[in-house]
């Protein structure tokens, strides 16, 4: 420390390090004789303590640990040394933590004698803060404690130059002031967070849209029940299923070293569980979420465990492939299309249809599969000739040549319920004609695939632009555009490019990169799963009273789905540098009571007023409305106003009438026109 700072202890544990006048320790037991019979008399609390967890730093911000180690007491004078070797002689700094046992109910003061800084917690209420540097100095802390019960304590040192000294003593009406001992201190050595273990049953059945499973953790100290809720755990699965699970229960709500939480999810767009649903579904613990009551917990998601979705299908409900007939065999000169129940043709040495020659023609069957067990299927083409055959974007056959009728396999593994893409191209040379498709697996007997199991190409997702605030003021900083994503499937990614188009704004002088002439351009990607995104144009502000401007915002050309209707939108710009009041003229019945004149303003930097008043036209007060005046009054900030004007209903035919207001004395605010 410092060698201006002066000595402001008047009672510290060291006699070496007190001031000059100091000639015995306050903890000198033969001053205080009737704490002994205090002592011996009282109803104590004996312990087993091993001391305090002390983590030795070679800075004395806690950076650059060197050393841990169990310190049965803190009553250290290192004098002009260090705690060690390892250790420089200054700027060290040093951590105890553990549980401090009280012996006695009652208040208890907690005392540090220390060159330099400290800080002490006593069941994590700091009682003592004076980290400065410091000469050695005693401070003092209250609290009140159980006898017995055991509370988390941490003292923190650090030393700057000259002499190292840190102690921590305690005293209580039925303790006489000392060191506290080791019998009543123990170490906490437990840094590992909770562990987890799942209890999760496989789903076979359709009930519901709910499912339920329970995660034990386990915990050396204690798990901390506060800290369980809808965040702990998130189960991911196939079709890009990710949901955070919700806390249904806890076994018990009293911390322990072991807890059951029961937590529910429910399906892929809460639908009733189904074969489509069929898979894996792993449960990760998230990190920094379970914690033990020393505070402990996971420093990063981890899987612990996992469930398994298997839901026998029921018979598929497909309509078959869509099927392109072409009259050449390169898949040109397209002349029918249409849905095909199944696979299982014999042409002979016809053709598929009157519009099509018997030779050199070729078909491509293009849709979905639905397996109805996870298992591993064969896939079986009987062809006269060419054949290939694409399954979840795999070629599995390809046997693209002249040949007489001849059977072709290839495998592939399927998950129950889920539909894969499927692609089979044929071509026909000459003389006989033979398409089919046939599958097996361990649970299906050969056969030609069924209707059932076969369906038309699912329909592509649509990306449009969604609702959005088009308006905003120069000063907003930029305009936020909404794009969505929708469709059936939406398991893959999606992409569209976006651009701005000039109307009356300029790009770098009203929007987009300032100086920079060009026009904001971009591509926005969908991943699995994704339904919306954001878009952010930036809105240049300055200083010059203008006219609202605008600007268009485009998307197009599509990756991955189709164009929705709404592509293009108008942004205005609202200049906020007119001083000008604007007025809305309304036209109301006369029988509607009321009429509502709207007073806006664009610059809002300042306070404003004006004075209005009604003013006769064809419509005449007392007669048909009745006449008011004011004062408008805009704080900083406001942009509009109101007037409402009573209007008078009469049983007279009489031509539409008209009355006006009058706005005047207008003062941080400008008048183009002075009457609405």
């Amino acid at each position: 420390m410092s060698d201006n700072t002066s000595l402001q202890s008047s009672s510290v544990l060291d006699p070496s390090v007190s001031s000059p006048s100091a000639t015995k320790s306050s903890l000198d037991i033969t001053q205080q004789p009737q704490i002994n019979s205090l002592v011996a008399a009282s109803d104590s609390t004996s312990s087993q303590g091993n001391g305090l967890y002390a983590e030795y730093y070679d800075n004395k911000d806690f950076t650059n640990l060197k050393l841990t180690r169990i310190d049965n007491k803190v009553d250290f004078n290192w004098a002009s040394g260090s705690p060690d070797s390892s250790i420089g002689a200054d700027t060290f700094s040093v951590r105890w933590t553990g549980q401090v046992q009280a012996q006695y109910s009652e208040t208890y003061n907690f005392y540090t004698t220390t060159d330099d800084g400290v800080r002490l917690w006593v069941d994590g209420k700091q009682i003592i803060n004076s980290f400065v540097n410091q000469a050695a100095k005693e401070i003092s802390g209250t609290i009140a404690l159980v006898a017995g019960q055991k509370y988390d304590i941490k003292l923190e040192y650090y030393e700057n130059t000259g002499q190292a000294v840190a102690k921590l003593a305690w005293s209580s009406a039925s303790t006489a002031k000392q060191i506290i001992p080791q019998s009543q201190l123990y170490s906490d050595t437990d840094f590992t967070p909770p562990s987890a273990t799942v209890n999760a049953a496989t789903l076979t059945t359709r009930d519901g849209n709910s499912y339920t499973f329970t995660v034990t953790y386990s915990d050396v100290t204690a798990v901390d029940v506060t800290t369980l809720d809808n965040n702990d755990i998130v189960v991911t699965g196939p079709n890009g299923f990710s949901q955070s699970a919700t806390l249904v229960s806890v076994d018990s709500n009293s911390n322990s070293g072991q807890r059951t939480a029961t937590y529910s999810i429910t399906s892929l767009r809460g639908e009733i569980w189904s074969s489509d649903n069929n898979g894996t579904y792993t449960i990760a613990l998230q990190a920094n979420q379970v914690k033990d009551t020393r505070g402990n917990s996971a420093t990063a998601a981890a899987d612990i465990g996992s469930f398994q979705v298997n839901i026998a299908p029921n018979t598929g409900i497909g309509t078959g492939l869509k099927g392109e007939y072409y009259d050449n065999i390169d898949f040109t000169n397209l002349k029918l299309t249409r849905t095909d129940s199944k696979v299982d043709f014999n042409w002979g040495s016809g053709s598929p249809n009157s519009s099509i020659g018997a030779d050199t023609f070729s078909v491509r069957w293009t849709g979905q599969v639905q397996a109805q067990y996870s298992e591993t299927y064969n896939f079986y083409t009987t062809t006269d000739d060419g054949v290939r055959l694409w399954v979840d974007g795999k070629q599995i056959i390809n046997n693209f040549v002249n040949q007489a009728a001849k059977e072709i396999s290839g495998t592939i593994a399927l998950v129950a319920g889920q539909k894969y893409d499927i692609k089979l191209e044929y071509y026909e040379n000459a003389g006989q004609a033979v398409a089919k498709l046939a599958w097996s697996s361990a649970s299906t007997a050969k056969q030609i695939i069924p209707q059932s199991q076969l369906y038309l190409p699912a329909l592509a997702p649509t990306i449009t632009l969604g609702s959005s605030v088009t308006t905003v003021k120069e000063s907003a900083g930029n305009v936020i555009i909404n794009v969505v994503r929708s469709g059936e499937d939406l398991s893959g990614t999606s992409s569209v490019r976006y651009a701005t188009t000039s109307v009356s704004a300029t790009p770098g002088s009203d929007y987009g990169t300032k100086d920079v002439t060009t026009e904001v351009t971009g591509r926005v990607t969908f991943e699995a799963g994704e339904t919306s995104k954001q878009i952010s144009i930036p809105i240049l502000n300055d200083s010059i009273a203008e006219s609202d401007e605008t600007l268009t915002f485009v998307v197009d050309q599509v990756e991955g789905a189709d164009l929705g209707l709404q592509r293009t939108l108008t942004v205005t710009i609202e200049d906020d540098d007119r001083t000008d009041l604007d007025f809305t003229q309304p036209q109301v019945k006369e029988d509607a009571g009321t009429v509502q004149v709207t007073v806006t303003r664009n610059y809002t930097g300042t306070a404003a007023s004006v004075d209005y008043t009604t003013v006769d036209d064809t419509a005449k007060a007392g007669l048909d409305y009745t006449a008011i005046s004011g004062t408008l009054n805009f704080a900083v900030g406001e942009s509009s106003k109101t007037i409402n004007i009573s209007i008078q209903d009469d049983t007279v035919a009489e031509s539409n009438e008209q009355f006006s207001l009058k706005f005047s004395n207008a003062i941080g605010v400008g008048l183009g026109q002075d009457t609405a």
